[in-house]
């Protein structure tokens, strides 16, 4: 779910756009995410997609390719006729597949292009003094029109911020993006975190998709972030993997990466009493190789190995070694 809204002041348009996505289960809505992008900068106007995600990443994606388009061909790229019926199957319940708003200022306009259950269609609006739209928009509308005509003459960050704290849900919310745009020209100006406090979030979820699904051998979750304490499995695939460090079974020895002091590209070896039995430190200016928490040699610029402390040969039998002294 999703929510963006716009103010007018003083001859400029401030638009609030919210980064919250949401799962449902079992009648419960879950937090998943809290700084999904859910819009981008096309032919100098602000676009705001909403919708299934995996949607709204191709639109936003084709959209950045193609800036030479306009807003309903990109969107007949990202998802072609023969794609709408297969997405319309994966949502389920829900009957709107995505929603672009292009919000042109020069001729005052909003102009919407979605698809949903029946297909494809648009529609446009003007760009009134105050606007929202996604989800809960009537209940978003009541509340905004509220601070706007009250009287009090309110800046318009605290009316955002009053909006942003009355609608905060499972929902809305997450980091809000703030853009004041001119005819001329779109400024991403100011962010607002939203409070995260009792509002169930995707781990949650997670443990209560496990208990559901036991008998399976396969928790299929796309295009999101799933937050947990532990994730367990037989097998865990991916492109790329970023963490603290990677353990055996047992919890006994582990590695990881680091970046040391600011330092770049640390690769260690570690048993869990914090005894360092190998280790690559990447020291900028030179590269050291650690066993047993000993530096025994590193190589620098000159692509030289030199070694560190104390070598003993005494149990080795060495062969084929020349000599150079000075």
């Amino acid at each position: 779910m999703s929510c963006c809204i716009g103010i007018k002041a003083d001859n400029e348009l401030f638009v609030a756009v919210d980064g919250r996505s949401s799962f449902p289960y079992l009648g419960v809505k879950y937090r998943v995410t809290e700084n999904d992008q859910k819009y981008t900068i096309h032919q100098n106007k602000l676009v705001v997609v909403f919708g299934n995600s995996d949607a709204v990443d191709l639109f936003i994606h084709e959209c950045e390719k193609n800036e030479d388009k306009d807003i309903s061909t990109i969107l007949d790229i990202a998802i072609p006729k023969e794609r709408i019926e297969e997405y319309q199957k994966e949502i389920k319940n829900e009957s709107l597949l995505i929603s672009v708003y292009e919000l042109n200022v020069e001729q005052n306009e909003i102009f919407c292009f979605y698809i949903d259950d029946k297909g494809k269609g648009n529609f446009e609006t003007p760009l009134y003094d105050y606007f929202n739209f996604g989800f809960k928009q009537d209940e978003v509308y009541d509340y905004l029109s509220q601070l706007m005509q009250t009287g009090q003459k309110k800046a318009v960050f605290d009316i955002f911020e009053d909006v942003f704290k009355k609608i905060n849900s499972a929902e809305i919310g997450g980091i809000w993006q703030i853009f004041k745009i001119s005819k001329d020209n779109i400024e991403k100006i100011a962010k607002f975190e939203s409070s995260t406090i009792g509002i169930p979030c995707a781990s949650e979820w997670l443990l209560m998709q496990i208990k559901a699904d036991v008998e399976k051998n396969i928790i299929k979750y796309r295009n999101a972030m799933i937050e947990s304490p532990m994730i367990k499995g037989n097998a865990v695939l991916s492109g790329s993997f970023a963490g603290g460090a990677y353990w055996d079974d047992s919890m006994i020895a582990k590695i990881y990466l680091s970046s040391e002091d600011n330092r770049f590209a640390d690769f260690t070896y570690e048993k869990n009493n914090g005894n360092e039995l190998f280790k690559i430190y990447d020291a900028i200016d030179y590269v050291s190789l650690r066993l047993n928490g000993t530096t025994v040699g590193h190589v620098g610029a000159n692509h030289n190995f030199n070694a560190d402390g104390t070598w003993d040969f005494s149990g080795a039998t060495v062969t084929g070694l020349n000599i150079t002294f000075g």
